[in-house]
């Protein structure tokens, strides 16, 4: 046996890389989630563009301009002398005498768009509202018309201070409200391209599961101290694993079956009369293992004692209890028969009152002479990581075997098992895990 001593498992760069290439499956799992929701995310953000294009609806006042014969000029640049009057600082000045706003020239020239149309001599303006900026706002029809009415007259004055009383334009259509669907963004792809993009957010899906998978599991092996698998508890224990019980359906008949078989075939194949047994559970572990020992020895018709260090007697007068012999009661304890072939003993905490039961003379004399009355001797001890009593029967014991569930024990826990019961001489001939 090993006699090496440590406390804890470090892993090492291969046996975390082989931990991982074991749990492939996880990994294949949580690439087809990423791939899925990487996948949607893409089709569900790509679908509404293809070959498409982007619009909005447009709250607008529009004022159509009918540009006179003020000039000898062509219409198109007497139609362009009155764009550039109603974009100039000049109406600005007087749009802000007229109506008091506080709004900067350039802020001025935003807000309102003039375009000449297809005729030469056809101007448009177009005020888009609502409108603020902090200092101005228009935040309806009426506000927006008066305002575009203001534009225009300012205008209408400006040409008439520069062609010396002339009308440069009349008002064919006065401002009035209405609203304009307008391509906002001529953005669209093609189905091909629809289809890679797809193709992409699934692959880099895949991979993110993967990576993440192998991130998250590295980190877990290396934070949780406790035995991944049963081959584990074997590493720490450095015995053989007896049986790796691993749902709660199995049949537990069966599994002390072979617990028998097992600890039957150590001692050479031979069924001595006398042999005693220490159930030593570790961590979160089965109470009732050892009874369940006990009744597969009785089952082969195997004259077996049942002594129970976990289970307390079902009140002080009990007389079966081996506490109140051990610490000095003269009558012998009576055992409860279970059957034929299984009698049980069982201790009483509150009598003891703190004094070491196991330990006591007594009680190691009394294991002894029983082994010329039953052929198998059991012993179901307490959790080995709380209380000495494990050992102290284990002593006592042809044979030792630890039962715990895996998830229920950590490694610390499991290498100090091993040390202790290395120190006190104790042979642990196997280990019975559940995997719960």
């Amino acid at each position: 046996m090993n006699q090496e001593y440590r406390l804890d498992r470090e892993y090492s760069i291969a046996e975390i890389i082989q931990c991982n290439l074991r749990k492939w499956w996880l990994a294949l799992i949580c690439a087809a989630v990423c791939a899925a929701v990487l996948g949607g995310y893409k089709y569900k953000s790509l679908k509404p563009f293809i070959e498409q294009s982007v619009y909005e609806n447009v709250k607008q006042v529009t004022a159509t301009l009918y540009v006179a014969d003020y000039s000898t000029s062509a219409s198109t640049e007497r139609a362009n002398n009155v764009i550039k009057m109603a974009q100039s600082y000049r109406t600005y000045e007087f749009v802000q005498q007229k109506t008091g706003c506080d709004l900067d020239y350039k802020t001025y020239q935003g807000i309102f768009d003039v375009l000449q149309g297809e005729a030469g001599d056809m101007v448009t303006i177009y005020l888009q509202y609502p409108i603020d900026t902090g200092t101005f706002s228009i935040a309806d029809e009426d506000g927006a018309i008066a305002f575009t009415q203001e534009i225009i007259d300012a205008t209408l004055q400006v040409g008439s201070e520069l062609t010396g009383g002339e009308t440069c334009f009349t008002v064919l259509d006065a401002p009035y409200p209405n609203s304009e669907t307008r391509k906002a963004e001529n953005y669209f792809i093609s189905e091909d391209d629809f289809k890679g993009g797809v193709k992409k957010g699934i692959a880099a899906g895949a991979l993110l599961g993967i990576i993440a998978e192998v991130a998250l599991y590295t980190f877990w092996l290396i934070l949780y101290r406790k035995p991944k698998s049963a081959e584990e508890v074997r590493a720490c224990l450095d015995i053989p694993v007896i049986d790796d019980v691993k749902t709660r359906k199995a049949n537990e008949e069966e599994v002390y079956k072979k617990l028998a078989l097992f600890l039957k075939e150590k001692q050479g194949g031979a069924d001595h009369k006398g042999v005693s047994v220490n159930c030593m559970p570790v961590g979160y572990f089965k109470k009732d293992a050892g009874l369940k020992l006990a009744m597969s020895f009785a089952n082969e018709k195997k004259k077996t004692l049942l002594i129970d260090l976990v289970k307390e007697p079902e009140g002080k007068e009990a007389g079966n209890s081996i506490s109140r012999y051990v610490l000095g009661d003269e009558s012998r304890p009576v055992p409860t028969t279970q059957n034929s072939y299984l009698d049980v003993l069982c201790r009483d905490v509150a009598e003891e009152k703190n004094f070491d039961v196991v330990m006591n003379e007594r009680f190691a004399s009394y294991v002894k002479e029983m082994q010329d009355t039953y052929e198998y001797i059991v012993i179901n001890s307490p959790n080995v990581a709380e209380s000495a009593d494990a050992f102290a029967a284990g002593k006592l014991c042809d044979k030792n075997f630890v039962v715990c569930a895996r998830g229920g024990v950590n490694n610390e826990t499991l290498y100090r098992l091993k040390n202790e019961a290395a120190v006190q001489g104790i042979v642990l001939e196997g280990v019975l895990v559940y995997e719960l």
